[in-house]
């Protein structure tokens, strides 16, 4: 994506000499801080926003009140189409192609086409979907009511087996390259699985875990109740360390290089260094942010609380 500025000369030396107070880490994460913006989604409907993603050429976000999802411009923040589902939108995810909806009370999944926003098809997996993984082959649908995990054939929408998430209220689940991770929400700890249903490892974790993402390495998963993310070994299940955020800690985003986690009643955004849990940043967004995506050069976030979505 090419995007050209006008800079003054002023801007220009500023650009060329930037203050020797500043680190190179500290003035690349400063883009975080600038172009503070928030853009409506609903007017006067409380959308009640749950999830967001970036495809790689566009944001999405899940409307939970609004059942539906919308698709977003990065660049400008203009909203290109929003889409109706048959309920209450909880997680989305990205397949390649396709955009997937789970409906939280409807024992839903929603197919809908990334690149026309034609629905393709709603199936039935059962009680409670909340999360998505995909594994380049399958979809993994966390049904919060069952305390299961449906494997989904994208292609029918049909529903190859189910199995037990390990623990109760399954939340989250994360995809590592070999394995799924699955947050029960209803039980502290974190189960690693393998894509047959098998519990390979249990982690302890120092509370309830809502969310997690893979960095390319290691799994972080967010700690709810004890405001802290915990670091994981993908391999080995190994725990490297827990390190503070803001207040209860949900959605959780990485590039590899940080961990971005949404702080629901601290309306912020944590930015921490992945090769150690340093936090960097702190940043004021949107009230009740739920998730947070990088799509490279922004953060956006998904604020439950409002009919507007956070760009930083």
């Amino acid at each position: 994506m090419l995007k050209v500025f006008t800079l003054s000369l002023l801007g220009l030396l500023l650009l060329a000499s930037p203050s020797p107070a500043q680190t190179v880490e500290q003035r690349i994460t400063n883009k975080w801080w600038t172009g503070n913006r928030n853009y409506p989604i609903g007017s006067t409907t409380s959308f009640s926003f749950t999830e967001v993603l970036f495809d790689g050429r566009y944001i999405w976000v899940g409307n939970f009140n609004g059942k539906s999802v919308s698709k977003i411009d990065p660049v400008y923040g203009t909203v290109i189409g929003t889409y109706a589902t048959p309920g209450n939108v909880s997680g989305i995810i990205f397949d390649g192609e396709n955009i997937w909806a789970t409906n939280r009370f409807s024992g839903s999944i929603t197919k809908i086409r990334a690149s026309t926003g034609a629905i393709l098809g709603t199936y039935a997996v059962g009680s409670g979907p909340q999360s998505f993984a995909f594994d380049g082959a399958w979809l993994y649908v966390t049904l919060c009511d069952a305390n299961q995990v449906a494997k989904v054939n994208p292609s029918t929408g049909v529903v190859a087996a189910k199995f037990s998430s390990g623990g109760s209220n399954p939340y989250g689940i994360t995809f590592d390259g070999v394995n799924l991770w699955v947050s029960n929400a209803g039980s502290s700890g974190l189960k690693k699985l393998n894509t047959a249903g098998t519990v390979v490892a249990t982690v302890a974790t120092p509370s309830v875990t809502v969310y997690s993402v893979f960095d390319g390495t290691y799994i972080w998963v967010t700690n709810q109740t004890a405001n802290s993310v915990t670091k994981i070994v993908a391999a080995t299940a190994a725990v490297i360390g827990s390190y503070p955020v803001g207040t209860r800690p949900g959605g959780i985003d990485s590039d590899g290089t940080y961990v971005y986690v949404a702080n629901q009643t601290s309306n912020t955004v944590s930015v921490l260094r992945s090769s150690n849990g340093s936090l960097l940043k702190t940043i004021p967004v949107g009230a009740a942010p739920l998730d947070v995506a990088s799509d490279g050069i922004s953060l956006w976030t998904a604020n439950n609380m409002t009919n507007a979505i956070s760009r930083r």
